[in-house]
């Protein structure tokens, strides 16, 4: 299932994966990275349930507030998603996740402090309020994917087929 509209795709969430069979992969892409940098951050939270912050890994942080959402929607459909790859482009973010049709014990959701001060950043499950190394006030992204990206094993089986593939020389001549 390929979720790709002008936007943001939380709307499509529980459509998408409803209609995603257990074991299948759903990707969605998002288009709306002004929301998710923090450039309208009442905008982000009423969308994907959660707060960003304007970081050097501002990228990473979009694409764990995406999955975030997703993850919450697929937990209230009784569904585990599982990150398999994702990519960032200029224009866009986008998430492939594997659907299976039971749910996870495990918690994923948590959320990223920052410490402007000294650069100390953690994943953590609560929200500190204050930075365990200069004790400077910290700012605080999510509630969020905490959990990893990637599934190794497919990454590896996406390089394994590129050769299959053929590239043809004469494409768009007649």
């Amino acid at each position: 299932m390929d979720v790709d509209p002008f936007g943001s795709p939380v709307k499509y969430f529980d459509c998408a994966i409803r209609a995603t069979m257990h074991n299948g992969l759903l990707s969605v892409t998002a288009t709306d990275l002004q929301v998710l940098h923090g450039l309208a951050k009442n905008a982000c939270k009423r969308k994907y349930h959660g707060t960003p912050i304007k970081t050097e890994y501002s990228n990473e942080i979009a694409i764990r507030l995406i999955l975030g959402c997703l993850d919450v929607v697929a937990r209230r459909l009784d569904t585990q998603i599982i990150p398999q790859f994702v990519e960032n482009n200029m224009h866009y973010y986008r998430i492939y996740v594997k659907i299976l049709n039971r749910i996870d014990q495990d918690e994923h959701q948590g959320y990223i402090t920052h410490c402007r001060s000294c650069g100390n950043r953690n994943c953590v499950t609560n929200q500190k309020k204050i930075c365990e190394i200069c004790n400077s006030q910290l700012e605080i992204a999510g509630p969020l994917w905490i959990d990893q990206l990637f599934n190794e094993k497919f990454i590896i089986d996406m390089i394994q087929q590129i050769p299959k593939f053929v590239v043809r020389k004469n494409v768009g001549q007649y």
